[in-house]
């Protein structure tokens, strides 16, 4: 009989008490076959609302929380915090604003690892049901995206890998530090292919979250994805992220002939998204990526 692999769950939070309860109770929930929970940790960046509490309050040994005090100092120090206090042989990673409505999500999360076959995976992600016109209109470009990225190198890239899920091998994350918050999605795929570690999207393993719901909080969100590539380049080099990021002419091609059912439907969304995405373009850029406490996308929070 296999021995079951001990896996840490670690989960930044910050002003979390709409969600985290609803979170943890998923968590506990799932069903464990081929592995056990041995500890859920959760990394307060200087919460002010009842999010520490709320985690207290539950009465299980494995839940852990580390309650950080004074400035914020972003989803950096929470990861890295959580990755040395880890102890499993597999760690998954997510952010506390998440819904989780399949039994099996963490064990599909894993099953590449678990089978030797990844060192690192994402879950897919969707959208809840959007409350506002322009989260419909996010909406549309979330269905485009999400083709262009199963298209291009089959889904295993750097685009799938995002923070909302992310398991980890013990080899990979043990020598795993984040440098900076910005991009901390981007840089967990690129430290690990550039170590010789396998990347794996998983799209059968679930995560549900909410889009902004306002044009503020979606230009908060894209100011951090515009400025993330060249902080990477920084770290890794430029011809390295290039690599790893650079969509073919032909890719695009090929999801824009997937994708022209949605595009005919939705013409008038999704003429504006683009005229949208060229403000946010043209519009000037932070001088540096490196601050580390992001303004918080408020109107995603509860879900």
């Amino acid at each position: 009989m296999k021995k079951s692999r001990g896996l840490t769950i670690g989960i930044p939070a910050f002003n979390e008490e709409a969600n985290i309860g609803k979170l943890l109770k998923y968590l506990l929930a799932q069903r464990s076959s081929g592995f056990e929970i041995k500890e859920i940790i959760v990394s307060s960046d200087a919460s002010v609302d009842r999010t520490v509490s709320v985690i207290k309050s539950f009465q299980d040994r494995r839940i852990i929380v580390i309650d950080n005090k004074g400035e914020r100092q972003g989803i950096a120090r929470g990861l890295n915090q959580i990755i040395l206090k880890a102890n499993g042989d597999i760690l998954v990673t997510l952010d506390a604003d998440i819904r989780i409505e399949d039994n099996e999500f963490l064990l599909k999360l894993i099953r590449p690892i678990l089978q030797g076959k990844a060192d690192l995976t994402s879950s897919a992600i969707k959208e809840l049901v959007p409350n506002t016109r322009f989260a419909k209109i996010l909406n549309i470009s979330m269905v485009l995206k999400d083709v262009l990225f199963k298209v291009f190198k089959n889904g295993d890239n750097v685009y799938t890998c995002h923070g909302l899920a992310r398991a980890y091998s013990s080899k990979f994350y043990r020598g795993l530090n984040f440098p900076v918050s910005i991009g901390n999605d981007m840089y967990c795929y690129l430290a690990c292919i550039s170590k010789g570690y396998l990347y794996k999207y998983v799209s059968e393993s679930v995560v549900w979250y909410k889009l902004p719901e306002n044009f503020s909080d979606h230009q908060n969100q894209s100011l951090r994805f515009f400025v993330t590539q060249k902080e990477m380049e920084k770290i890794f080099g430029n011809e390295f992220v290039k690599l790893q990021t650079n969509i073919s002419p032909a890719v695009y091609f090929k999801a824009v002939l997937l994708s022209l059912p949605v595009l005919v439907k939705n013409p008038l969304d999704s003429i504006v998204y683009f005229f949208v995405q060229l403000f946010l373009r043209l519009r000037p850029k932070p001088d540096s990526a490196r601050k580390q406490a992001w303004n918080i996308v408020a109107s995603s929070k509860k879900i």
